[in-house]
């Protein structure tokens, strides 16, 4: 069985110091308390972190599954993919 978990994560953009919010989805065979995901998220509210390397270190926060985070910058929308199911 693969679980499909949907949330939000914001960040600050290093460039232009504006609020950046993605949308992350996580697919993994196991089961991730959503409180998990809500702490791991939390931590990059106020930090200055490109979306790509958010991804990556989520996901490795999160221990598991293939996260994957969309977002727009000037106009251009970024998916990022990072570990696999």
């Amino acid at each position: 069985m693969t679980n499909q978990y949907e949330f939000w994560v914001s960040a600050i953009c290093p460039v232009d110091g504006t609020t950046d919010i993605y949308s992350a989805t996580l697919r993994t065979n196991g089961i991730v308390p959503v409180e998990t995901l809500l702490a791991a998220s939390a931590k990059f509210a106020n930090a200055f972190i490109y979306q790509e390397t958010l991804t990556a270190e989520l996901q490795k926060m999160i221990g598991e599954g293939e996260l994957t985070t969309v977002g727009r910058h000037s106009y251009v929308t970024v998916t990022c993919v990072a570990g696999e199911i």
